[in-house]
């Protein structure tokens, strides 16, 4: 077999041995978590405990939970990320359930530094505060904003706010006679890695119930982040208006202890975290006192390279998204279909929406819109999909209460509603629907039962739907999982990323290849100059010339590889310095090699077209 070139012919033995030349280097895999920086959000109850590692493992706690969850909580979530020592450890502030399990982790771990707000109205009636003193002397530093935190290479770490003081303001807010004084005193950091950025802020007040309104103030300061912390556990003190509107997160992580007596992370602030019109990935590490909008995570574990970042829970599944300067794919009608509906499980909270995205290049879902016959939400979240990956979006976010869905989308509480017998379900973006599914009381599922799509390339009919026999919970279905019934004839695919220049460190570019039925395949990544006409191997059309680049294509590391089991592949491109060479059109593609069977390509993906940035 042979590859035909206008005017000449490469050989498939020629390509075989140069392939042989090249061992199979190990590409970036779209799917891995991004390498870089570490946040672990510590499940401690009703306090709160955030370990930052840094690029190169320096490693700052924030804050270690009340008395005894320094040693069943925080010190665990350090071995599980072979955290060995600490740059530091940061205190918000004084109470309790922030300091109380400090010396626990100082006496098991060396640590260089604790930072706190220092001497001024310190608690000192706190026994927790006097046990804190004791395990820190020596090694306590009074922060002021501006101090900085060495985390390693690419990584701010800063304190923007301590004590009523404001970075950029030489003046102190009146805050000495206010409600909730210690709380009002807390110590904000602002932790930026690339395009990544977080807010922590202990237990900043707001304004609620009378306290101080230090929140808008700190938030002028900060500007856009990706990762809110939610302040004061979630209270009604906390998370204002101004705040979620100048900080605008994509995400927010609520740390608070099951049933507790405050009853965070309260109703109020909840809504205001996550509208109908702004819908966000709200977390909690716990169920709080069970109200909804939110979903449960138990320790959340974030990992970001600058560009995207992965958020996983002590749940199922895991979460990927975009930082928000990313400017991706949005999908397009045929690329995000509805695959999966449970409408009447046998727990009233179990209600859930599952999303399957079979467009061909990676994609965010920031702003799509879902509508039923009771309701609307917008998604505020930049989730990442690739091929073939799906998005649970529910009623309830607790998985105690929920049947046990995996890690996915709490939609706002009372924004819409799943009609039991019949609906109609809507999606798209900016207005536009991208897909409609209309159901009635004869449509596939019922009681318990959820309805899976058996092709999810075809239209949403009711014919192309089955009733669920796998069992999850008391209920059946397949949620964040391949439908049971799925049949669906997925052909190859290739897409590309393409990251501009931006604070992540210049442009990169990462190409995507999916064979979601062919796990297990060899398979050869290449780029070309243009794809007509292409190159003809036995009855299969390559969508590349066999130009230079092409040929400079297959020496790249990564070319030649395997497909897993998940049937996506990532290749990390080196891009051009040459000025000229930015704007230079360029085509990516990929085809099966089958040395051994009767045809040696198997199969070519599309040509994805994209401009070197």
């Amino acid at each position: 077999m042979e590859f035909s070139i206008p005017g000449r012919t490469i050989l498939l033995p020629f390509l075989a041995g140069t392939l042989l030349l090249l061992a199979p280097a190990p590409s970036q895999n779209p799917v891995d978590p991004p390498k870089g920086l570490k946040v672990a959000f510590i499940h401690v109850g009703q306090g709160d405990a955030t370990l930052v590692v840094g690029p190169t493992g320096k490693a700052l706690l924030f804050d270690a939970g009340p008395d005894g969850q320094g040693s069943r909580a925080v010190l665990p979530q350090l071995q599980r990320m072979g955290v060995k020592s600490l740059e530091g450890i940061m205190v918000s502030h004084y109470h309790p359930d922030h300091i109380g399990g400090v010396d626990e982790v100082l006496a098991r771990i060396p640590t260089k530094k604790v930072y706190d707000r220092g001497l001024y109205k310190a608690p000192t009636y706190y026994k927790d505060y006097g046990r804190y003193a004791t395990a820190a002397r020596g090694k306590r530093t009074t922060v002021r904003p501006g101090t900085s935190i060495d985390l390693g290479p690419g990584v701010s770490c800063k304190v923007i706010a301590v004590n009523g003081y404001i970075l950029g303001s030489s003046s102190r807010l009146p805050i000495d006679k206010a409600y909730q004084y210690e709380n009002g005193a807390s110590i904000t950091l602002l932790v930026r890695y690339g395009d990544f950025s977080l807010w922590l802020g202990g237990d900043l007040t707001g304004g609620g119930l009378n306290t101080y309104d230090l929140e808008s103030r700190v938030a002028a300061v900060a500007g856009k982040v990706d990762v809110y912390q939610a302040d004061h556990h979630g209270s009604a003190t906390s998370s204002n208006s101004n705040l979620l509107r100048i900080l605008d997160p994509e995400v927010i992580v609520i740390s608070c202890g099951k049933d507790n007596p405050f009853r965070h992370p309260a109703g109020s602030a909840v809504n205001r975290m996550n509208s109908a019109g702004s819908s966000r990935l709200v977390l909690c590490t716990s169920p709080g006192n069970g109200y909804r909008g939110f979903g449960t995570s138990g320790t959340a574990v974030l990992e970001t390279n600058g560009r995207r970042y992965r958020i996983t829970g002590e749940t199922r599944g895991a979460l990927d998204l975009y930082t928000d300067e990313a400017r991706v794919h949005r999908p397009v009608a045929g690329e995000l279909v509805i695959s999966e509906v449970q409408r009447n499980p046998r727990n009233k909270d179990g209600k859930f929406l599952e999303l399957s995205y079979v467009g061909k290049e990676p994609a965010s879902l920031e702003g799509l819109e879902l509508r039923a016959n009771k309701g609307f939400f917008r998604v505020a979240t930049p989730y990442r999909l690739l091929p073939g990956q799906r998005l649970v979006l529910m009623d309830h976010g607790d998985p105690a209460r929920n049947g046990g869905l995996p890690l996915g989308h709490a939609w706002p509480y009372r924004a819409m509603s799943l009609g039991t017998g019949s609906d109609r379900i809507r999606i798209g973006f900016s207005g536009r629907t991208l897909e409609s599914l209309s159901y009635s009381s004869s449509f596939a599922g019922g009681y318990g039962v959820a309805a899976e799509r058996v092709n999810l390339l075809a239209g949403a009919s009711s014919s192309n739907f089955r009733a669920a026999v796998a069992s999850y919970g008391r209920d059946r279905g397949t949620p964040g999982l391949r439908n049971s019934a799925d049949k669906t004839p997925f052909s190859l695919g290739a897409g590309v990323e393409t990251i501009p220049f931006g604070r992540s460190g210049g442009p990169k570019i990462l190409a995507v290849a999916s064979a979601l039925a062919k796990g297990g395949s060899l398979d050869i990544l290449a780029l070309s100059g243009g794809s007509s006409p292409g190159l003809k191997v036995g009855s299969v059309h390559i969508p590349l010339n066999g130009d230079a680049v092409f040929l400079l294509s297959l020496q790249l590391p990564g070319s030649f590889g395997t497909f897993p089991a998940d049937g996506l592949r990532g290749w990390a491109l080196p891009v051009p310095q040459a000025a000229s060479a930015r704007g230079s059109r360029v085509f990516f593609a990929h085809f099966l090699v089958d040395f051994f069977g009767a045809n040696p390509i198997p199969a070519a993906s599309n040509a994805f077209s994209f401009r070197i940035p």
